[in-house]
């Protein structure tokens, strides 16, 4: 969980984890905002997309080339998409 704290520290992302104490039939863990991602017009195609975005983080915990990398394809990744509510943004 440590190198998920630095993930998430390096990328400027919020993760919300209940550790690993509890029983594993109860959630804990990542959880990803789907509603988010869903009011944008994002569907399954693009959640495995934003998957390996945050594999590759994952992986490479320490290599802030590879997280530098994730910021700039996940925010043209996202231009392709429009936020609800915010206008030419």
């Amino acid at each position: 969980m440590r190198s998920a704290y630095r993930v998430q520290v390096s990328l400027r992302i919020s993760i919300w984890s209940r550790g690993d104490r509890r029983h594993p039939a109860l959630t804990s863990g990542i959880r990803l905002g789907t509603p988010a991602v869903t009011s944008m017009g994002m569907r399954e195609t693009e959640m495995v997309q934003i998957a390996a975005f945050i594999d590759s983080v994952c992986r490479q915990p320490d290599d802030q080339e590879v997280h530098a990398s994730v910021r700039r394809d996940a925010a043209d990744f996202c231009t392709a998409f429009d936020v609800p509510g915010i206008p030419d943004r």
